[in-house]
């Protein structure tokens, strides 16, 4: 019998952080790391890079956060769309998707 999810840890500063893959479609998966605000789907070949990404993903998390009373822009995607999205934002090393698109609009 196939096993549909794993979960694992990863350590960072001596702390283990979870994270869980589950198995979505034949050709993608949905990972899961509360700890590094990670919830997404991707393909099963973007999974070694995901799973690198998240110790750096992790230690942005702890930073101490802003509260923010700015305004906000809106948009709809496909299912498509919006994984290409988050997958160029991981290439990139954006912690999530709104600064990454935010730094491409400024450029």
């Amino acid at each position: 019998m196939e096993k549909s999810s794993i979960t694992c840890a990863i350590t960072v500063n001596n702390k283990k952080y979870f994270y869980t893959i589950k198995k979505y479609h034949n050709e993608s998966v949905y990972i899961e790391c509360k700890s590094a605000e990670v919830a997404m789907e991707c393909l099963n070949e973007d999974i070694p890079r995901i799973v690198f990404s998240l110790p750096k993903l992790i230690i942005e998390t702890q930073k101490p956060k802003e509260k923010n009373n700015e305004p906000v822009i809106r948009f709809r995607v496909t299912k498509e769309e919006k994984i290409e999205i988050q997958k160029r934002a991981l290439e990139r090393g954006y912690k999530d998707v709104s600064r990454f698109l935010k730094a491409i609009a400024l450029m």
